[in-house]
């Protein structure tokens, strides 16, 4: 799961890429209330399943901007 938390109400933004760069997915665009949240990516791209291995996601909240990465096992 991508967990992050927000001290104030903000605009959420979380990308999927794979190692190439290449958006594979968006997770959520859209407005959070305060608190802490939880997203979940079944591995799900625009097209159909992607394969396993390493992938980033870009997190954005308002001028808040992170980028880390996971490994998706099948």
């Amino acid at each position: 799961a991508i967990v992050f938390s927000i001290p104030q109400p903000e605009h959420v933004t979380v990308e999927i890429f794979d190692l190439a760069g290449k958006k594979v997915r968006t997770l959520t665009d859209r407005f959070y209330a305060v608190g802490q949240h939880a997203l979940h990516w079944d591995g799900a791209a625009q097209n159909g399943l992607v394969a396993s291995g390493v992938y980033f996601y870009r997190l954005q909240a308002g001028s808040f901007v992170k980028t880390k990465s996971m490994l998706l096992l099948r």
